[in-house]
């Protein structure tokens, strides 16, 4: 049986009761702003006015929705999400984007009934209220010879004082006006849990996507995701074949010409030649074992497929030539997909940090909670990284193609802070 903690249905009722109680304030700006922007806007319409006034109204309507679907988090625990269409295009072609929004209308409608919703949600928030003033009546009554009740030093007369339909001028009608709040307290309670939930409901249907605009929403993110994995994958195997043809196999094809003239210096009878030739075709060996060690490496380094994602991260940080400070707590080895994705961000990130900002250390954390993998890396460079650069653009598609996220902060004066997200599987 699912048992609720008395803190927890406290903690309920607050979150409850500051929803219900901001909804009143809430709505008189929204219904006031809708008539008001709207009455003005076709008003002025014939002289042209009325269109950019128009154009505000929605930009305000968005804005107090947007105050709504985060008031729903007190409900829900997150903000409701909120899908507009992009505007594209001329001026012109932007405002019929804008006027053509399904999302824009649903806004308007919500503020405009936002008003009498509000009434209705501060009332219910206020009988908890109406109940304690029940509950303390017998504490103002003062029974004197003109019956009356004392609040802050002020005789106020029995007869004017009336407690839901019925006026208290004895002190058993005091007492069962604490019956009456009791009451009132229990009906309330549930009442307000009931409202809360309801408006929200409400509100989550008009505000928030339908489940048709979630699918093509999701259909766009695959769609970009896809075009994302095929552009990496195309850059990936670009850089493969490159690094293979100017290095591994460039050496392979002067370890063959060296064994080759060998052969003929063995067989001329020039065996210190040969033995020369030798010994340089072993290190030619050698130095296209290490371009195959390094290719591999950015394919998917051995030490991160034999020993996981914290080996592989601590060894990135020793090599690094700043002083790197590692924090990483992964209990469970994610996905082979997100764990060398985690690792490229890492390295990534490491490397730039190295090359262009200038830094003198960095600061690494990767954790998993839950379902997710986090990842952040600092440094104290100059900043000003460009988001949209070759090496950190291939690396949000990298991400994104994991349905995870990728956001760059790095302000101008300095310092630059990289994070990823990344869904890792139960």
């Amino acid at each position: 049986m699912l048992r609720v903690s008395p803190l927890h249905l406290l903690r309920r009722l607050a979150l409850d009761f500051g929803y219900l109680l901001v909804g009143l304030p809430l709505g008189i700006a929204a219904f006031t702003w809708e008539v008001t922007g709207w009455a003005v806007s076709i008003g002025t319409l014939i002289v042209w006015i009325g269109i950019p006034i128009a154009v505000l109204t929605i930009a305000g309507s968005r804005g107090l929705a947007m105050l709504e679907r985060h008031r729903a988090a007190l409900v829900y625990g997150a903000a409701l999400p909120a899908r507009y269409r992009p505007f594209e295009g001329s001026l012109w072609e932007r405002m019929k984007a804008l006027l053509a929004d399904t999302q824009t209308w649903r806004d308007v409608g919500w503020n405009v009934i936002s008003l009498p919703i509000g009434i209705v949600q501060f009332t219910i928030a206020m009988l908890p209220l109406s109940g304690l003033v029940g509950l303390a009546m017998p504490l103002l009554y003062r029974q004197s010879s003109d019956d009356g009740f004392s609040v802050l030093s002020t005789t106020i007369d029995a007869s004017d004082v009336s407690y839901f339909g019925f006026t208290v001028d004895s002190q058993g009608l005091a007492w069962l006006s604490v019956a009456v709040g009791i009451a009132i307290i229990a009906i309330s309670l549930p009442l307000i849990r009931g409202v809360t939930a309801g408006t929200a409901a409400m509100s989550r249907w008009i505000l928030s996507p339908s489940r048709e605009e979630e699918l093509e929403q999701r259909v766009e993110q695959l769609y970009e995701t896809r075009a994302g994995i095929v552009d990496t994958a195309a850059s990936d195997l670009a850089r493969i074949e490159r690094d293979l043809h100017d290095g591994a196999q460039a050496r392979l094809v002067a370890l063959a010409l060296d064994i080759g003239i060998a052969e003929d210096k063995l067989a001329s009878g020039d065996h210190d030649e040969a033995l020369k030739l030798m010994a340089e075709a072993r290190a030619e060996a050698k130095r296209a074992n290490d371009e195959l060690r390094h290719l591999a490496r950015g394919i998917r380094p051995p030490l991160l497929a034999d020993r996981g994602l914290e080996a592989a991260v601590r060894e990135l940080a020793q090599r690094n030539p700043l002083a790197t400070t590692v924090s990483i707590d992964v209990a469970e080895r994610p996905p082979v997909n997100v764990e060398t994705a985690a690792y490229f961000v890492v390295s990534e990130a490491l490397t730039n940090a190295t090359k262009h900002s200038g830094a003198a250390s960095a600061t690494v954390r990767v954790t998993r909670i839950d379902n997710r993998i986090e990842i952040e890396v600092r440094d104290t460079g100059t900043g000003g990284a460009d988001p949209d650069g070759a090496g950190l653009a291939g690396l949000r598609r990298r991400v994104e193609a994991l349905d995870g996220t990728l956001t760059i902060t790095s302000p101008a004066d300095g310092g630059t802070i990289l994070r990823a997200e990344m869904p890792c599987g139960s």
